[in-house]
């Protein structure tokens, strides 16, 4: 139940985030961070302000302002944390990201020296943080479970990159990032409702808003953001809640690093860099052959598809194998 203090803040969040989609223009031009469509794999025609970066980190900042002020312990409980020092470090590292992204929005950072700088980043976080190390594997289809004795920072670490590499691939045509990033923090405020999570699925409606006809877009320092965000509430709830297994997650996470691994691969084939831009990925694929809203809707139904072993009282090994199947028959169909 909200009391007089939360409501007055609810309400003016959304006043701010009205403010913000009657004004995006002027905030674009004054800060000047566009996506120029100045390649020939770019879809887009105009210039589009990448702000979606912006909204989410600005709305996550005041209510993490707003929870300080009213109860520290509240804040603690929020990032699943046991001690403000280590929230604090959170709160800088998760910062430092997002400034890496919007900077690499505006100035195109090299891409091996964006990554050196994020895995730095991510190491530091995991080390702080012991709650996020991954050290075992629990499968909803064995009662068996593998522990790591070593090497638990590096499997930790690389689960955390592979998902902000993939994510921020799979940002290529409008919705098709937000209603991924929607479902899946859906699902993460379905299983205990937190007001960070809530905070960011309010966010990317406002995004999913002006991104529908492609007033603005995600940007880097958008998809760095809730990928960080993302793999860290799944693990948190992975190591301290019990509900989720490893193969639900993978599951859920899946399809982004699949179409990233496969155009990876792609790439290296052709001897060509792994971090060299192409229209090889899935999405490209399907819109030259069927559209816009045809592709966000097969999109839509692969990042839905994982919820199908709840609904329908199924596996998730046959979901898997199922998405698997699906996702390469596209690509021979649409590819041929």
């Amino acid at each position: 139940m909200l009391n007089l203090d939360d409501t007055i803040f609810f309400i003016t969040l959304i006043i701010i985030n009205f403010l913000f989609i009657k004004n995006y223009k002027y905030l674009g031009k004054k800060i000047n961070i566009y996506d120029l469509p100045n390649e020939k794999r770019k879809i887009h025609k105009k210039p589009v302000p990448l702000l979606g970066g912006l909204i989410i980190y600005f709305n996550i900042l005041l209510l993490i302002i707003y929870i300080f002020f009213k109860d520290p312990l509240i804040l603690l409980s929020t990032f699943k944390h046991t001690e403000f020092k280590g929230l604090v470090y959170l709160f800088i590292i998760l910062t430092i990201i997002f400034l890496i992204g919007l900077y690499d929005d505006k100035y195109k950072i090299r891409p091996f020296i964006r990554l050196i700088g994020l895995s730095i980043l991510i190491y530091f976080m995991i080390k702080i943080d012991q709650q996020l190390l991954i050290s075992h594997l629990k499968f909803t289809f064995t009662n068996s479970i593998i522990n790591f004795d070593i090497g638990l920072i590096i499997f930790t670490f690389f689960c955390f990159l592979t998902l902000l590499i993939s994510c921020n691939m799979s940002d290529g045509i409008n919705l098709q990032s937000a209603f991924f990033y929607l479902i899946n923090f859906s699902i993460l405020y379905f299983i205990e409702q937190n007001l960070i999570i809530f905070i960011i699925l309010f966010s990317l409606l406002i995004f999913i808003f002006l991104n529908f006809k492609g007033k603005i877009f995600l940007g880097d320092s958008g998809a760095y953001i809730l990928s960080i965000l993302l793999g860290f509430y799944y693990i948190k709830y992975y190591n301290l809640n019990g509900t989720l297994k490893a193969d639900q997650i993978f599951l859920f996470l899946f399809f982004p690093v699949l179409d990233s691994m496969r155009c990876f691969g792609f790439r290296l084939l052709k001897g060509k860099s792994i971090f060299s831009a192409d229209n090889t990925h899935f999405h490209h694929i399907l819109l030259k052959k069927i559209g816009y809203f045809k592709t966000i809707t097969i999109l839509v139904i692969f990042y839905l598809l994982p919820l199908s072993p709840y609904l329908l009282d199924g596996e998730f090994i046959s979901a898997f194998i199922f998405i698997l199947l699906a996702y390469f028959l596209l690509i021979f169909k649409f590819r041929s």
